[in-house]
């Protein structure tokens, strides 16, 4: 399954994230520092155009396995366990 979580949804991320977390969810938002904050996956503007940024480490807590095909075109892949939507 996946979670688009918008970004009118900011302030409930850490309960969201909590809630996915306890699932095989997909997340993915526009919200800044998505990934920092423990999603999968975070589309961001660069260069005038909309990227996307990967946590690895919520993939794999979440039983995702993402392919080295994905991770090779996201401008940027961390490894950063979710710490329940917290900055």
């Amino acid at each position: 399954s996946i979670l688009f979580i918008s970004s009118s949804e900011e302030t409930r991320l850490p309960a969201i994230l909590a809630s996915a977390e306890l699932s095989e969810v997909l997340t993915v938002s526009n919200i800044p520092r998505f990934v920092e904050r423990g999603g999968t996956i975070g589309f961001v503007m660069q260069q005038d155009r909309i990227r996307f940024e990967v946590n690895r480490a919520a993939a794999a807590q979440a039983h995702l396995t993402l392919s080295s095909e994905l991770l090779k075109v996201a401008s940027r892949v961390i490894n950063k366990p979710m710490r329940n939507g917290e900055p």
